[in-house]
């Protein structure tokens, strides 16, 4: 997932123009040409499909006590060629879809973010395979290229050799929500055992539908995500804003 976010964070970086019209039809053009639809992803097979609280499209498949979301993850900016060339990619439409066509011709894709949960006995464990090094290594090349210090080639060239590095980086299942967590405190401070950073969850929500009681939580870690799920179930849905009492299905 480290590369996915690396690839996400550089999208500025030559990729937006002033605005150009004619390039933004011809663009517009080739697309309805070859009848694909903007922000109309199919989705990883066998998944289930639900919009989550700020109408993003995500995903959801489990397997007994295993949980697999996909969500979105960030965007990135394609001109026409790379865009034609991402067409005839498999994941194509799946876990990366066109969600606009910006003024300089270019395609807004969205990426899906692929997450695994798994249940022991009463805790929920996310499988973290985030690489806090080798990001912190990649901002340093990215600010020395934003302070004029490195060229563009150089920028690429040095982001490159990063992400070929082997950083003996070994991915592990953490704890992120466990049965009575918020019973006495609205918040829970876990060990991460990777970089020695606290983590921490917070209870942004909790209500009765359904004859359920339904809890939305805050799991901050390198960054914040949003969860819902039934208090006594197995169930997990994501989501990408705090709050929305979006009923699990």
């Amino acid at each position: 997932m480290t590369k996915q976010l690396l690839m996400i964070l550089s999208v500025f970086i030559g990729t937006y123009s002033f605005c150009q019209t004619d390039e933004q039809d011809q663009t517009r053009k080739w697309i309805d040409e070859h009848n694909i639809m903007l922000n109309s992803p199919i989705g990883p097979e066998g998944f289930s499909h639900f919009i989550d609280c700020d109408s993003n499209h995500s995903y959801r498949r489990t397997f007994g006590d295993s949980i697999i979301l996909y969500s979105r993850g960030g965007s990135i900016s394609e001109n026409l060629e790379k865009f034609k060339e991402s067409v005839q990619s498999e994941d194509f439409n799946v876990t990366r879809y066109p969600t606009d066509i910006q003024k300089d011709g270019s395609v807004i894709m969205t990426v899906l973010e692929k997450q695994i949960f798994v249940w022991s006995n009463d805790t929920l464990y996310l499988w973290d395979d985030f690489n806090r090094t080798e990001l912190a290594d990649y901002m340093v090349v990215l600010k020395r290229y934003s302070n004029g210090e490195i060229s563009l080639k150089e920028y690429k060239k040095e982001a490159e050799e990063l992400s070929q590095k082997d950083y003996d980086f070994s991915p592990e299942f953490k704890p992120i929500y466990f049965k009575g967590v918020f019973d006495d405190n609205d918040s829970h401070s876990f060990h991460d055992s990777l970089d020695l950073n606290d983590e921490r969850i917070f209870l942004t929500d909790k209500w009765e539908g359904n004859k359920k009681t339904y809890i939305a939580f805050t799991f901050e870690s390198y960054r914040s995500q949003h969860f819902l799920l039934i208090e006594h179930e197995k169930a997990l849905d994501i989501q990408s804003c705090a709050g929305g009492r979006v009923h699990l299905r």
